[in-house]
C-alpha cells in the first residue's frame, strides 16, 4: 500500500508543474488549447513508445471496437481539464486552482461512490462529508489569505 500511496503523492505533485509548464507554452504558441495539443502529442508519442516496450507491436483492435463507445469520453474528460488548468493557474495561482480541483475531484468522488457508478458503492456519511468540506474551507482559506 505504502507505494501506491506515494505514487499518488507523485502523481499529484506533478500536476502543478505540468500547469506551469503548459501555461508557458500556451504564451509561446498562441493559446490554451494549441498547448494542450501540443502537450497530447507529446504525451501520446510517450504513451505508444511505452506501449510498444511494454507489450510489443500487437494491439487488441477487436477488443476495442467490441467495447462500448462511453468508455472513449476519457481522453475528451482530459482535454478538458488540461485546457482548463492552462487557463486558470497562472490566473487564480496553482495552490488556489490546485486546492479547487482537488475539491471538485473529491465531489465528483463521493457523489459517483454514493450512486455507485464506476466505483463500488459506498454512501455519503459524515466523515466523508466532514473531508470535503475541510478540503473546500482549506480553497477558501487560500483564496482569503
Amino acid at each position: 500500500m505504502g507505494a501506491w500511496v506515494l505514487l499518488a503523492l507523485l502523481a499529484g505533485a506533478v500536476l502543478p508543474l505540468q500547469a506551469g509548464v503548459n501555461a508557458e507554452l500556451a504564451r509561446v504558441v498562441g493559446g490554451p488549447v494549441r498547448s494542450a495539443l501540443v502537450s497530447f502529442a507529446v504525451g501520446t508519442l510517450a504513451l505508444f513508445l511505452l506501449a510498444l516496450l511494454l507489450t510489443g507491436p500487437s494491439w487488441p483492435w477487436g477488443r476495442m471496437l467490441q467495447a462500448p463507445g462511453w468508455v472513449y469520453v476519457g481522453g475528451l474528460l482530459g482535454a478538458v481539464y488540461v485546457v482548463s488548468v492552462i487557463v486558470l493557474a497562472p490566473r487564480l495561482g496553482p495552490l488556489l486552482t490546485f486546492a479547487l480541483v482537488i475539491a471538485g475531484q473529491l465531489l465528483a468522488s463521493l457523489l459517483l461512490e454514493h450512486l455507485g457508478l464506476l466505483y463500488a458503492r459506498h454512501p455519503v456519511n459524515l466523515p466523508r462529508l466532514l473531508g470535503l468540506l475541510l478540503v473546500l474551507l482549506g480553497a477558501y482559506l487560500v483564496r482569503r489569505f
